[in-house]
C-alpha cells in the first residue's frame, strides 16, 4: 500500500505505455516516472478483505488479477457474486490471465484480455458463510443403525419366553427382539415410542429410573414384579436393564432391556372365608411376597428422592450460573449503551468536522484556482519558493528562463537547468530569501 501510495513506476514498469501517456500523465523522476498529483489525488488506497469484509457498492470497474486461482471453486463461486452484487449495471472487471468470469454473472467484452461486463441478472443478497449445518434429527438410513442381531440373539430369546428391547438414554425404542404384544400398547393421539409410556404405569416409572441408574453406574439392574395391564390376565413381569458398551447410535447410549414373565399368581384369602391347611401354608408365603414388594418399593422410593435430590442441586446450579451470566450480559449491555452513546456522540463530532474539512476543502480549491488564473494570466515569469529555495509554485512563463516541470516542485530552484546565463544566481538568491 506504501509503494502504491507513492505513486512511482520504473521506465522498464512504464515500457509498453505510449509515449503520449507518460507525457500528459507523469513527470520524470531520479529511477522512472512518478503520476502527477493532480491525478494521485483522486485515487484512495485502502485495505479490503475480499471474502470477509462487505463490499464496496456501485462500484464502476473491478480489477482482480491472479487471485482467484488460489482459492477454491465454493469460495470463487462466493466471490464472483460479490463482485456481481457490488458492480453498477453494466459494470467491469477485469481478471488474470489464468482466470474467467462464471456467464451466469458476467459477459465476456474480451475474451483473450480477460475483461467482463456485469450480466443483467438481479443480484440476491450476499451469501452467508455457514461454518456447519443443522444436525438431522431422525436417523433414517439403516446402515447407521448396529447390526443388534448379532448382538441380541433372537432364538435364545425366543425360547427362553422373553423379549428384549433396545432404547436410548430417554427409553426411546431403537430395536425390538420377541414378541412384545403382551407388554406394551400404543395409545392413541401423538406417536411416542419411549418404552417407559407404553409399559404400565409403575413399570414405565420403573424403567426410566432403572436405565438412568444403569447409565450412571454402568452396572446391571432387575425391576420388582408388575401386573400386566389387562384384568383378565393375571401374569405378573420383571424386567432387566443392562448397558450395551459395544455399540452406540448417533453417538448416543443404547441399553438393553429384557422383560421376563412370572407365573400367575393364587388369589389372596377372601373375607370371612375359614383357611384350610393348603391355604394356611400358602398365606405366609404370599405376606413374603407383600413384605418384599413394600420394601421394593421403598427402595425405588428412595432412589427417586435421591435422584430429585441430585437434579434439585442440578438446578439451583444451573440457576446459580443463570444468574451470574444474566449479572454479566447485563453490565455488558450497559457497556454496550455507554459505547453506543459515546460512539454516537463521536460520530455527531466527527460529521461536524467532515463538514468543516469540505467547505474548507472547497475554499481551499477555488483559491488555488484563482491564485493558478492569476500566476497564470501573469506575462512574466514567476517562481515561487520557500525559505530553503524549494520550488513551491510556478507559472508557464517561467519555462522561458527555467526548464521547470510538476516533477520539479520541492526541487531546489539552484538545481533546475536555467536556460539564461544569471552572474552569482546561488548567491543572489540566498541573499534575497535571508
Amino acid at each position: 500500500l506504501d509503494t502504491a501510495r507513492e505513486g512511482t513506476y520504473s521506465q522498464q514498469a512504464l515500457e509498453i505505455l505510449p509515449a503520449r501517456y507518460k507525457k500528459l500523465y507523469f513527470d520524470r523522476v531520479t529511477g522512472g516516472f512518478r503520476i502527477r498529483k493532480r491525478i494521485r489525488d483522486q485515487v484512495v488506497f485502502a485495505r479490503q478483505d475480499l471474502v470477509q469484509n462487505p463490499p464496496f457498492v456501485r462500484v464502476d470497474f473491478v480489477s482482480c488479477r491472479n487471485v482467484l486461482i488460489y482459492f477454491e471453486p465454493a469460495l470463487q463461486d462466493r466471490v464472483f457474486q460479490i463482485f456481481h452484487y457490488a458492480l453498477v449495471p453494466q459494470g467491469t472487471l477485469f481478471l488474470g490471465k489464468s482466470e474467467n468470469a462464471p456467464a451466469k454473472y458476467f459477459d465476456t467484452v474480451d475474451k483473450k484480455a480477460k475483461i467482463f461486463r456485469r450480466s443483467a441478472l438481479a443480484s440476491n443478497l450476499i451469501p452467508v458463510p455457514r461454518n456447519h449445518r443443522p444436525e438431522t434429527i431422525f436417523q433414517t438410513r439403516s446402515s447407521d443403525l448396529p447390526n443388534f442381531s448379532e448382538i441380541v440373539p433372537r432364538e435364545l430369546i425366543k425360547s427362553l419366553g422373553i423379549c428384549a428391547f433396545v432404547v436410548d438414554a430417554d427409553t426411546t425404542i431403537v430395536h425390538i427382539v420377541g414378541d412384545t404384544s403382551a407388554y406394551i400398547g400404543i395409545p392413541g393421539g401423538q406417536a411416542d415410542f419411549r418404552l417407559s409410556n407404553l409399559l404400565t404405569k409403575s413399570a414405565g416409572v420403573e424403567l426410566a429410573i432403572l436405565v438412568r441408574k444403569t447409565a450412571r453406574d454402568r452396572g446391571q439392574y432387575s425391576s420388582r414384579s408388575h401386573q400386566l395391564a389387562s384384568k383378565s390376565n393375571k401374569t405378573r413381569f420383571v424386567f432387566s436393564v443392562r448397558p450395551l458398551d459395544q455399540v452406540k447410535s448417533a453417538g448416543k447410549a443404547l441399553f438393553l432391556v429384557t422383560i421376563e414373565p412370572r407365573a400367575a399368581e393364587k388369589a389372596g384369602v377372601k373375607k370371612g372365608k375359614k383357611l384350610t391347611k393348603l391355604e394356611d401354608r400358602e398365606y405366609p408365603a404370599r405376606m413374603i411376597e407383600l413384605e418384599q414388594e413394600i420394601l421394593s418399593t421403598r427402595e425405588h422410593l428412595q432412589t427417586l428422592i435421591e435422584e430429585l435430590e441430585i437434579s434439585n442441586e442440578e438446578l439451583q446450579s444451573l440457576n446459580e450460573e443463570m444468574s451470574s451470566t444474566n449479572e454479566e450480559l447485563q453490565a455488558s449491555n450497559e457497556e454496550l449503551e455507554t459505547t453506543n452513546e459515546e460512539m454516537q456522540a463521536s460520530n455527531e463530532e466527527l460529521t461536524t468536522l467532515n463538514e468543516e474539512v469540505t467547505t474548507k476543502s472547497s475554499e481551499l480549491r477555488a483559491a488555488n484556482a484563482h491564485l493558478e488564473n492569476v500566476q497564470n494570466s501573469i506575462g512574466a515569469p514567476l517562481v515561487l519558493v520557500d525559505e530553503e529555495l524549494r520550488v513551491v509554485r510556478f507559472n508557464s512563463s517561467s519555462n522561458k528562463i527555467f526548464s521547470l516541470t510538476e516533477g520539479d516542485v520541492g526541487s531546489h530552484l539552484i538545481d533546475v537547468s536555467c536556460k539564461c546565463e544569471i552572474p552569482r544566481f546561488d548567491v543572489r538568491m540566498r541573499e534575497t530569501v535571508r
